[in-house]
């Protein structure tokens, strides 16, 4: 999270609640969660939401 909030040039609590009203408003999660170290992954649902707002 803290390396896409940079490269979008935002602060990383700003990134996470734009992840969590976004998935709120789909009524699914957009990532897998993780534990503290490990990647995350994006759902099936947040491979697609993208390809759908270009």
């Amino acid at each position: 999270m803290r390396k896409a909030a940079q490269a979008l040039g935002i602060s990383q609590s700003t990134l996470v609640t734009q992840i969590n009203r976004l998935e709120q408003d789909l009524g699914r999660p957009l990532i897998g969660r993780a534990q503290r170290g490990q990647p995350m992954r994006r759902t099936a649902v947040g491979t697609n939401v993208p390809r759908q707002h270009n």
